[in-house]
């Protein structure tokens, strides 16, 4: 007769897996209920929150009814002990607040078929599945599908186009600025994806589940302390201080990730010290793909990385514990030391792409990437007041001098130490055919190489020929200075006011 043998710890937890996962489900509706709250107060789009729970919830649950169906299982009792809920809430949260339904559900879809199902279902599966959803709309729809709502740059994304180093402290405070702070990245009211953006609340939740051991706090704990260490040797070896690893934790789903997704029990390892190595490599896998790689956030790929190599962690560790012990401790020490040595090659190589792009042979006008177009009646533009201050003609055409409040004026607290003035612009149109025939800045009174975007030539070509009678016209913003797109199109229609009297 054969006996399996299984080696110590034999402690096993009077925890039923329902009731984890219920706790589990209830931590993610709070932070799927921050998301709603901040989207509801501060945006237009808090239905929008909703709509993307739902669909990738009931997508997520349909998939594994249909095949609870086929496979002839009795469909509530699969579900009740499938949880595909779960799965669903976490690929919501871990969307962008631009996505499509029709995307999502897709997303949602092959996250359960194809990160869980064909592996035979809740319990077997090697990935995450919510990180296999993300993963799908990263490759397949992230560029090229967007619903018709707010479409602004990430912290990650900014981060990424400057190179990852950010020395020049104007610099540094309109990055920082544009998002509310490190402050306002900490409490998260800001957009991005979903659930991934209120460090505070996940902390909150986090603690609640480890205290309830709900979730082990090894690697939630390690991977967050040494991506801080990690980039705070990369941080001083560019001379950048606390803020740069704070900014790495707080961005890019680095927290929501540790909590929610690394800790996922079937498909992280289950002895403690093997899981210690699983959120050193987590971490470490993070950073390359953000230093190194085409994807700026790196928290999503690197977990499914982790997933794929869990198999051969926990036969490494496998054995008795005090040698499991032991195991854990050696390999935790090498792969910390190669990573020191690692990313400080990184740091010492990486370089600024502001600071190259500030001594051009020739002077360059900066990218235009074309944002959500905006309405000329939409309220979004009411904050951004302004008047004409003169008017002037040229040949047949009258020019208007119109000075309007930006940014600056209209969403900082003046907590950041900028200094803002009114954008003034001159607004050339043809009374008779009351079209718009050029517009340009007399005055740029906003940040500097963020709503500097739209002293652009192709972004006033955009404007040229604009019926001024019609007040349902849409006009392209510029991706990253939407607000002083806003305060342009705003002067363009104090004009129309002016045209219609």
């Amino acid at each position: 007769m054969k006996f399996t043998y299984r080696p110590s710890p034999n402690y096993r937890q009077p925890r039923k897996t329902r009731g984890i996962m219920m706790e589990l489900t209830i931590g993610l509706l709070a932070v799927a209920a921050f998301s709603c709250f901040y989207y509801f107060t501060k945006t237009d789009y808090g239905l929008r929150v909703i709509e993307l729970l739902f669909v990738s919830v009931l997508f997520c649950v349909l998939t594994e009814a249909v095949w609870a169906y086929f496979t002839k299982e009795k469909v509530l009792e699969y579900l009740k002990h499938s949880f595909p809920w779960v799965t669903g809430i976490i690929l919501a949260l871990i969307l962008p607040i631009n996505a499509t339904l029709y995307a999502t559900a897709i997303s949602a879809v092959l996250a359960i078929f194809f990160g869980k199902l064909v592996f035979g279902g809740f319990g077997q599966n090697v990935f995450n599945p919510a990180g296999v959803g993300r993963a799908f709309f990263m490759t397949s729809f992230a560029t090229s599908v967007a619903a018709d709502v707010v479409s602004s740059p990430t912290p990650i994304t900014t981060m990424s186009t400057l190179g990852w180093v950010i020395k020049d402290s104007s610099l540094l405070s309109s990055t920082l600025s544009q998002f509310g702070g490190l402050t306002n990245l900490f409490v998260g009211f800001y957009p991005g994806s979903i659930g991934e953006t209120s460090a505070l609340v996940i902390l909150i939740v986090g603690a609640v589940l480890i205290w309830r051991k709900v979730i082990d706090w090894r690697i939630p704990v390690v991977y967050v302390g040494c991506i801080f260490i990690f980039t705070a040797l990369v941080g001083a070896m560019q001379g950048m201080g606390l803020w740069y690893p704070l900014y790495h934790v707080f961005t890019g789903g680095v927290l929501f990730g540790a909590v929610f997704m690394l800790t996922d029990p079937v498909t992280n390892p289950t002895a403690p010290g093997a899981r210690v190595v699983f959120g050193i490599g987590a971490a470490i896998i993070t950073l390359l793909i953000r230093f190194l790689g085409n994807l700026p956030e790196g928290v999503v790929f690197s977990i499914l990385i982790m997933n794929m190599i869990n198999p051969m962690i926990e036969a490494w560790m496998d054995g008795k514990q005090i040698h499991t012990i032991k195991k854990s401790m050696v390999t935790s020490s090498i792969l910390v030391v190669l990573a020191l040595a690692l990313f400080t090659g990184v740091g010492l190589s990486l370089k600024p792409k502001a600071a190259e792009a500030e001594v051009p042979e020739e002077p360059e006008e900066p990218a235009l990437v074309f944002g959500q177009p905006i309405a000329l009646n939409s309220t979004s533009l009411d904050p951004y007041k302004g008047e004409i201050t003169g008017t002037s003609e040229s040949g047949s055409y009258v020019v208007y001098t119109v000075k309007v409040k930006g940014y600056g004026l209209v969403d900082d607290d003046g907590s950041h130490g900028l200094s803002y003035d009114y954008n003034i612009f001159d607004i050339t149109v043809d009374p008779a055919a009351k079209t718009l025939v050029s517009i340009a800045y007399q005055q740029f009174g906003d940040t500097k190489n963020i709503g500097s975007k739209t002293e652009n030539e192709d972004y006033y070509k955009v404007f040229e020929g604009l019926d001024l009678t019609n007040y349902d016209n849409m006009v392209d913003t510029v991706s990253g200075a939407t607000c002083t797109s806003k305060s342009m199109i705003s002067a363009v229609r104090i004009v129309m006011d002016a045209l219609g009297e």
